[in-house]
């Protein structure tokens, strides 16, 4: 599953992730890893951030669940 680590004050959200999605996901994006080891990566948006990019991303996790 996908647990956020620390609350989300700004654009950045740090999430731990299962070994597999992030495996997944390195091949469907670019992601800033953080904490291999236990899983940590940082998402971050911007103010032209869209939401089919939000929701692309969400479902690339769904379907590597």
């Amino acid at each position: 599953g996908i647990k956020i680590i620390y609350p989300t004050e700004v654009n950045l959200v740090f999430a731990q992730l299962q070994p597999e999605i992030i495996k997944y996901l390195l091949n469907k994006v670019s992601l800033s890893i953080v904490d291999e080891e236990i899983g940590i990566i940082r998402l971050a948006t911007s103010f032209d951030t869209k939401i089919n990019d939000i929701n692309h991303f969400i479902s690339l996790i769904k379907k590597s669940m």
